[in-house]
């Protein structure tokens, strides 16, 4: 009989079999099953491969073992043990570690340090082993900032392998990865392969990995799985497997050592910058970077010569998406220039003109037609309900005729191998469709220049060799292309230029930063719990309701300008948070000033409207009182971090900590849509439509939102959420007798305001008398 698990992952105990028989799963509302039919038992310690075809169920095999497929969420067969009991028994929870492919829908905490802890304190981890095992794992993945660094100012890459260490810290005895390279640059792949090669030699951990590369991993498995939608077809060592099912794993799209892509590429024709020479962009000392952000890479002189292919490489968050954007008038540059050649300017294809060469000028109808943008999330691209109607958008969009229209998408359908995908929803596409679909829409329309970000991430070997053969016969078109990538098969075939971004301006590494867990208090206020700042906010606020009277709304606004300097705040950011109050107090003054009951002196009318005694009272009285309670609001809650709050309100408030986590996700899920909502802007410009189709981007962004609500929550088990182990925590959080004088402080404010008014008289209870 196969011993339980403990309930505290131990580093050298050994790693638990991995059991399925007959296994199989079909998701909620499905006629296919997802995956039928696996029996398979994978030994303690092993390293093994899987691969198969999109839609072979490799995921949902994942995340089968990871045990976040619960029995009200699908149907199953067979059976999937760990040790003996359920992937899904709570007492495998916190052991089974697993890293998916999104890493954007796995993040929970806003800072780096908070978001490895995270699955510690699940766990039930003491504190004091907690930040070490933090420390660990971000060093082995190269993440070298400080502990409170924002997760949210991390590159794609750097997202990934922040993904990775949350799942290392955890030391579980099996570790899941879905493809957990396929987004980072070359060194980022190696720190990542070597840092699971490590996980493995020191906890003796089971390695089970979702590749389409097998490259990388060939020498380190143990056994290569081939899965198709009928189960396991091969098994076994992997170089036997390559020998003995060479054309099944062809036929699946798998990367074979030793195959060259390029050899299946279309004949390399001419480039069209021997028939149309002049260049297609130039950049003078571009300097670029996001409105809210600094500046990511400066002094940027490029030259983008027309039908060339130019790739751009470098470090994950080297700042190569923040250029691509600007480059395609997408972002504003944040100084110097984008300009675009006459051929760009007097695009042959198009039916407007342009009265600048810089393209951030343009018009989304101008941008058409002359440059298209490739996202590295396809999914903003996407503006109708059917593939077909997505790629005839730009052609219809440019004026070509329905017949020309119908030739060019029954071309691309075969190109992109989406013909039997004609009629479904572009967001219902598997993420290697949805990369493919998103090349086809902006090729389509034939641009002049076409900027690409990371186009071929995700394809298998098939679908590469055809995507990349389009861009090739793109550029023979006289296409200009400018390919952000660390695919170096892309590199070789269409690295006619080459630009090396070498790091992002600013990016301070660990070794040059004091590592810190969070920020050491800078302001008196930064000093008091999140819970007694929350509680003397309602305290200071709340009270000023009673009374409608100049008196006790000035005493109290005068009270609380005088505790304004415990804030700190800088000018500009003390008046950016307070001109919604600057503006909300006239208007309710101006409101009252003229509406209210005419009482006392009247000093003008002018038919229903009475200006007198009691109505100027009344203005001064509402003006003042909106300043006297928003201030407090605008000084504290900007400035309470999320992660102390949460922190607080569990261990403080004794809240429970599943549902203060769970908000807490739900609210870096609506800044996630505010993002969102930019990107869509700006593919909307790109796509050629202005301020068009707003139904259908708020559809897209619900279905991100409910998509990445999904992942986030199977990342969130997976890393131990919702287990019934006591929940640990990473930092104390606990009253002092400093929130006992900011609570009575605030209590006083509206005791001495009211107190006043009613002696000199003022106090009007509700406004009434």
């Amino acid at each position: 009989m196969t011993s339980p698990l403990p309930q505290n992952p131990v580093a050298d105990l050994v790693a638990p079999p991995v059991r399925l028989q007959g296994w199989a799963w079909r998701h909620p509302g499905r006629e296919a099953w997802a995956v039928r039919d696996v029996t398979l038992e994978i030994a303690p310690q092993e390293c093994v491969l899987i691969v198969g075809n999109s839609g072979a169920g490799k995921s949902t095999l994942l995340h089968g073992i990871a045990g976040v497929l619960g029995v009200d969420e699908g149907e199953s067969e067979g059976t999937l043990t760990i040790a003996g009991m359920p992937a899904s028994s709570p007492m495998v929870r916190g052991h089974v570690g697993l890293v998916q492919q999104d890493p954007e829908t796995q993040r929970v905490m806003g800072r780096l340090g908070d978001e490895v802890a995270f699955g510690l304190e699940n766990i039930g981890l003491p504190a004091e082993q907690i930040w070490p095992r933090v420390k660990d794992a971000l060093a082995v993945v190269g993440l070298r900032y400080p502990l409170d660094h924002p997760t949210s100012h991390l590159s794609g890459g750097e997202k990934q392998r922040l993904a990775l260490a949350c799942a290392l810290a955890m030391r579980p005895r099996v570790m899941l990865l879905d493809e957990p390279t396929a987004n980072l640059d070359t060194y980022g792949a190696e720190e990542v392969r070597r840092a699971t090669e490590d996980l493995a030699n020191q906890s003796g951990a089971t390695l089970i990995i979702v590749e389409h590369n097998l490259a990388p991993w060939i020498d380190r498995a143990d056994r290569l799985i081939v899965l198709t939608e009928g189960g396991v077809v091969a098994d076994g060592p992997p170089r036997r497997v390559i020998a003995d099912h060479g054309a099944t794993l062809r036929e699946a799209g798998v990367w074979i050592p030793g195959v060259d892509p390029l050899q299946f590429l279309p004949p390399r024709s001419g480039p069209g910058r021997s028939q149309v020479p002049g260049s297609a962009l130039t950049t003078t000392d571009l300097a670029v970077g996001y409105k809210d952000g600094p500046a990511v890479l400066t002094g940027l002189d490029l030259t983008f010569e027309r039908g060339r292919s130019t790739c751009v490489v470098g470090p994950n968050g080297a700042g190569k998406t923040t250029t691509a954007l600007t480059l395609a008038g997408l972002l504003q540059p944040r100084s110097g220039a984008v300009h675009a050649g006459p051929q760009v300017c007097n695009a042959a294809n198009v039916n407007t003109s342009v009265h600048s060469d810089k393209p951030t000028d343009w018009s989304p109808v101008e941008l058409l037609g002359r440059i298209s943008m490739v996202f590295q999330e396809p999914q903003y691209q996407f503006l109708t309900s059917t593939v077909e109607d997505e790629l005839a958008l730009g052609p219809k969009l440019s004026g070509l005729g329905g017949d020309q229209i119908a030739a060019r998408v029954d071309k691309y359908l075969d190109l992109l191998h989406l013909r039997h995908l004609r009629a479904a929803h572009p967001l219902s596409l598997s993420g290697g469709e949805r990369r493919r679909l998103g090349v086809g829409t902006a090729l389509i329309a034939a641009p002049e220049v076409v900027v690409l970000d990371e186009p071929t991430f995700g394809q298998d070997f098939n679908t590469w060799v055809d995507l990349v053969s389009l861009l090739v016969e793109a550029r023979g078109r006289g296409t200009t292309l400018i390919i952000i990538t660390h695919d170096k098969n892309l590199v070789r075939a269409l690295g006619e230029d080459f630009i090396e971004i070498e790091d992002a301006a600013g990016a301070t590494p660990i070794a040059q930063a004091p590592t810190r867990v969070v920020s050491q208090p800078r302001t008196p206020l930064s000093r008091v719990n999140p819970a007694a700042q929350l509680l003397g906010l309602l305290l200071m606020t709340i009270p000023l309701m009673l009374s409608i009277d100049p008196v006790s709304a000035g005493i109290a606004l005068l009270l609380e300008m005088m505790l304004l300097p415990l804030a700190r705040l800088r000018p500009r950011t003390l008046l950016i948070r307070l001109s919604p109050l600057l503006v909300a107090a006239p208007l309710a003054a101006v409101s009252m000033l003229l509406y209210a009951a005419p009482g006392g002196e009247i000093y003008a009318a002018w038919g229903p409207v009475v200006i007198s005694q009691n109505s100027v009272t009344l203005a001064l009285s509402m003006s003042l009182r909106v300043l006297a309670v928003g201030l407090p609001a605008v000084v504290v809650l900007p400035s309470l971090g999320s992660t102390e709050v949460a922190d607080s309100l569990t261990q403080v408030v004794h809240l429970p900590s599943r549902f203060v986590l769970s908000s807490l996700a739900a609210v870096r899920m609506v800044g996630l849509m505010l993002s969102d909502w930019a990107a869509l802007k700006r593919a909307r410009r790109s796509r050629g439509m202005d301020g068009a189709h707003f139904a259908k981007a708020a559809f897209s962004l619900t279905t991100f939102a409910l998509r990445r609500a999904d992942s986030l929550s199977v990342s969130m088990e997976a890393r131990g959420f919702g287990s019934d182990i006591p929940r640990s925590n990473a930092r104390v959080s606990r009253l002092s007798r400093a929130d006992a004088v900011m609570v009575a402080v605030c209590a006083l404010v509206p005791a001495i305001a009211l107190g006043v008014a009613a002696a000199v008289g003022t106090f009007s209870l509700f406004g009434i008398g």
